[in-house]
């Protein structure tokens, strides 16, 4: 559970799309679609790498106790720190990419 309202019974759902090398992930806060949340990642510019598959993990990178997200894209990594309601593009220099990322409701 990464806090975004939800609980055990109704946890939150992520998908995760390499779209033409645009990176967007949606995140259906409680599983609840009528509060999707989309997040608009990097461009991918690199020829190839829209063919590459994103993976997602959750772990603390900030160690706040809240659940990160950790977007994956071939050895590329980008950071969207949990705040307790959306997640937030890294500006940390730990970020393997600047991610320009936008939460919308």
């Amino acid at each position: 559970m990464v806090g975004h309202n939800d609980s055990q019974s109704s946890p939150s759902h992520f998908i995760a799309l390499n779209l033409k090398g645009q990176i967007i992930v949606v995140e259906f806060p409680g599983g609840n679609p009528a509060h999707a949340i989309d997040y608009a990642g990097p461009d991918l510019i690199t020829p190839g790498e829209d063919l590459l598959p994103v993976t997602l993990k959750f772990t603390d990178e900030n160690h706040d106790g809240k659940l990160d997200m950790v977007v994956s894209v071939g050895d590329k990594q980008f950071i969207f720190y949990n705040n307790g309601a959306t997640f937030s593009a890294s500006t940390s220099p730990g970020a393997t990419g600047t991610p320009a990322a936008t939460a919308t409701p």
